[in-house]
C-alpha cells in the first residue's frame, strides 16, 4: 500500500498534517472578523496565513469553508505560534491554531480538497 502524499507527519504532532488550502473566517474579541487561507490542517489544528498578527494564546472561533459549497465548518481553538510569511507577499503571517475539540468529522472533506489540489499541481 502506498503512503498518502497529502498527509505530512512533524515530531510533535498527535495527528497527521494535510496540505490543503481554503478560506477561514477568524473570529476574535478585537473587533470585526478577519480573513484568512488554511494552509496545514489537522484534526487537532491547522496553519492558517493571515493580513494580521495574532497574540500568542489569543482565543479564536473559525468559519473554515472547505467545500466547494458555501457552508461553513466551525472550530474554536488558540493561536499557539505566529511567524511572519513575508513582508512583500499579501499574507504576511502564519498563525498556528490549536484546536480545542479535534475536528474528525471534517477529515474526509480536507482528505478530499487536498487530493484535489495536489493532483492539480497546486500544492508543492
Amino acid at each position: 500500500m502506498q503512503p498518502d502524499p497529502t498527509l505530512l507527519w512533524g515530531e510533535r504532532r498527535r495527528s497527521p498534517r494535510r496540505r490543503a488550502c481554503f478560506p477561514v473566517e477568524i473570529h476574535h474579541d478585537e473587533g470585526a472578523p478577519k480573513t484568512g487561507l488554511a494552509r496545514e490542517v489537522s484534526n487537532h489544528g491547522a496553519q492558517i496565513l493571515t493580513l494580521v498578527p495574532f497574540e500568542v494564546r489569543t482565543p479564536l472561533a473559525l468559519m473554515m469553508y472547505v467545500d466547494d459549497d458555501e457552508a461553513s465548518h466551525p472550530a474554536i481553538g488558540r493561536v499557539v505560534r505566529v511567524t511572519e510569511h513575508g513582508a512583500d507577499g499579501f499574507w504576511s503571517w502564519v498563525v498556528a491554531v490549536s484546536f480545542d475539540e479535534p475536528i474528525t468529522a471534517l477529515e474526509p472533506q480536507v482528505a478530499a480538497i487536498s487530493e484535489r489540489q495536489r493532483k492539480a499541481g497546486l500544492l508543492d
